[in-house]
C-alpha cells in the first residue's frame, strides 16, 4: 500500500471514530466492509454506487465461471483427413475436391480448439468495464469513507487480493493462447484437452469472484 494511501487510511479512521457514524452491513460481501453511512446524504449515494458496481462485477464473474466451457471451446475448425493426403488417394482426393468436400466427413473432420478471447473480454480492466469500474472505486481515497473502521484491514486485504488475482487471471488467459497445446492443435468434439494455463485462469477468476463474495 502506498504511503499516500496509508496516510489517507489513518485520517479516515480517526475521522470516522470521532464522528460516531454507524454502519449498516447490508450484504455478505467484501461489500460488507463498505457501510451505508446514516449521514450525510451524499455518502448514502456513494455507498449505493459502490454496492451497484460490486454487484454488477459479481454477476459478470459468476456468469464467466458458470459458462466457462462454452466460452473457451470453439468447435468451428476443419482439418483434412491426413489419410486422404497420401499418394495412393490422390485421384480420390481430386474427385472429392470437385464436390462439396467441406461437408464430407470422409475428407474433412470438425475439430475444436481452446480460446481465451471471451474470457479476456470479461476480465478486462478498462474504465468502462465492470471490473474496471470496481478497480477505480477501490483506488479512490474517498471510498475509505464508506468503510467501517473495524473492517478496514479486511477491506484493504481484499482490495489487494482483488487487484492481484484480476491481473493474474487476465495475464494467464493471454498466455494460454500461445502456451496451451489445445489452443494450437485441434481436438475432437467432446474430447479431453490440455489447457493448463486456461484452467489456471479459471482458478484465478474464481479467486477474484470470492474476494467479492466472502
Amino acid at each position: 500500500m502506498s504511503a499516500r494511501l496509508q496516510h489517507t487510511v489513518q485520517q479516515r479512521t480517526v475521522q470516522q471514530r470521532l464522528s460516531g457514524k454507524h454502519c449498516i452491513l447490508r450484504r455478505p460481501m467484501f461489500i460488507a466492509s463498505l457501510c451505508l453511512l446514516t449521514v450525510p446524504a451524499p455518502s448514502e449515494a456513494a455507498s449505493e454506487d459502490a454496492h451497484a458496481r460490486l454487484e454488477t462485477a459479481l454477476r459478470v464473474l459468476q456468469r464467466l465461471v458458470e459458462d466457462w466451457q462454452e466460452l473457451t471451446i470453439e468447435c468451428n475448425y476443419a482439418e483434412v483427413d491426413r489419410g486422404m493426403l497420401g499418394a495412393s488417394n490422390k485421384t480420390l482426393l481430386l474427385q472429392k475436391a470437385s464436390g462439396n468436400y467441406q461437408t464430407d466427413s470422409s475428407v474433412v473432420t470438425n475439430t475444436c480448439r481452446s480460446s481465451s478471447v471471451q474470457v479476456r473480454k470479461y476480465l478486462k480492466l478498462s474504465a468502462d468495464s465492470p471490473l474496471g469500474r470496481v478497480r477505480i472505486l477501490l483506488s479512490k481515497p474517498s471510498t475509505l469513507d464508506l468503510v467501517d473502521p473495524e473492517n478496514l484491514d479486511a477491506f484493504i486485504s481484499a482490495t489487494e487480493r482483488f487487484e492481484r488475482a484480476a491481473a493474474a487471471a487476465d495475464a494467464t488467459a493471454y498466455a494460454s493462447s500461445m502456451g496451451d497445446f489445445s489452443a494450437q492443435t485441434g481436438f475432437a468434439v467432446e474430447a479431453s484437452n490440455s489447457s493448463p494455463n486456461l484452467e489456471r485462469a479459471r482458478e484465478l477468476t474464481i479467486e477474484v469472484r470470492d474476494t467479492i463474495t466472502e
